[in-house]
């Protein structure tokens, strides 16, 4: 393929959006460089979601893998901007003719309480760290992350990560229960199976386990929870029937992996006891239906007043506190006049598959 003369692109992150940002422009005739902090240019694909979405996780890297094998694309892995490049380096001293960011959002959301983030690994843990402990704890030559997943644990946050937390502790928990009483077996058949349909192979029920289980608390309703999209401008009927459907999953998510569920509640501050995190005060509205009124046929979102009078906070107690509160991009100072929510070329993109003349002062290793 013949390239567009002098035009190199310096792009960060390259799992999903990464991928197919230098896909484009390599397919129009422009060299990228693709730099990206880990080895594999997989993002939260490769450690986001829980070992047993194999399918789906392969299916993800392959279309990765395809877009980034472009002739046009080179990868530079375990390069991170901030760290091992900067960015002002990068844009006035590289010769790029645009630096492009496509880092994602894998840093967890910090939850909202004061003081919260002082028991970090002492009681309080995020879901990114928590899920790459889980799929590679088993392996001999991991020691980046070492969580205890202990019974009765508490999950901060909601949609279908949130799960995926509640589902890990429960499933480890069933696992160490069921060691006890000499039964092997693994998570994956558990999390196939579900934990009641499993056990019942055993002759054993999860009551004769004698664990409590996990808690998931959330600041909206069970039907606001995002476990299924709603679409835009839905009418009222429309928006019904999706509510009912995320009712309806989180109902089998909880009768499959015996979990607790606890609506509209709020984290307003931390139990400590021997410099630990050991729960939780949360509150909840005056009414559990009246405070969080109805949404508009227009809105998936929970339109909770925390503003008008709560009821007394009340105490939940914890060994540990996974918490998932959405993602965010990592910090970065971005020095000088740059806009990072926008980015225009400073050329005319040519179509794809348009003939352009080579680059003739670059010469690419692979």
């Amino acid at each position: 393929m013949k390239f567009h003369p002098g035009h190199f692109v310096a792009l960060f992150g390259g799992a999903c959006a990464g991928s197919e940002a230098a896909f484009q422009l390599a397919n129009r005739g422009i060299y990228v460089a693709v730099f990206d902090q880990q080895a594999l240019p997989y993002g939260k694909i490769e450690d986001g979601l829980p070992k047993w979405h194999v399918k789906l996780r392969d299916k993800e890297e392959a279309k990765i893998d395809q877009k980034l094998s472009h002739p046009n694309i080179f990868y530079v892995p375990q390069t991170k901007l901030g760290r091992d490049l900067q960015f002002e380096d990068i844009v006035q001293h590289w010769g790029f003719s645009a630096v492009l960011l496509a880092s994602g959002a894998w840093r967890d959301r910090p939850l909202p309480v004061n003081g919260a983030d002082d028991y970090l690994e002492k009681g309080l843990y995020y879901q990114n760290p928590f899920v790459e402990w889980f799929n590679h704890n088993h392996e001999p030559d991991y020691h980046h992350y070492a969580y205890d997943v202990a019974d009765g644990a508490i999950v901060v946050g909601g949609g279908l990560a949130s799960i995926d937390v509640v589902k890990i502790l429960m499933l480890e928990s069933t696992v160490r229960a069921l060691a006890k009483r000499g039964i092997t077996t693994n998570v994956l058949k558990l999390e196939h199976r579900g934990i009641p349909a499993a056990l019942a192979e055993f002759g054993v029920n999860f009551s004769d386990l004698g664990l409590k289980g996990c808690t998931l608390y959330y600041r909206r309703r069970n039907i606001d929870m995002p476990l299924s999209s709603i679409p835009e401008g839905a009418d009222a009927d429309k928006l019904a029937k999706a509510q009912q459907v995320r009712e309806k999953i989180l109902t089998l998510a909880r009768e499959k992996f015996c979990f607790h569920f606890q609506e509209c509640c709020k984290p307003v501050g931390t139990i400590v006891e021997n410099s630990r995190l050991n729960g939780w005060y949360f509150k909840k509205p005056a009414s559990p239906r009246g405070g969080c009124s109805r949404c508009p046929a227009r809105s998936s979102k929970c339109a909770a007043r925390w503003s008008s009078p709560p009821s007394a906070a009340f105490r939940s107690r914890s060994p540990a506190s996974p918490a998932k509160e959405s993602f965010l991009p990592s910090p970065m100072r971005i020095p000088g006049n740059w806009t990072a929510t926008s980015m225009s070329l400073p050329w005319e993109m040519p179509s794809p598959g348009e003939a352009t003349s080579a680059n003739p002062n670059y010469t690419p290793v692979k």
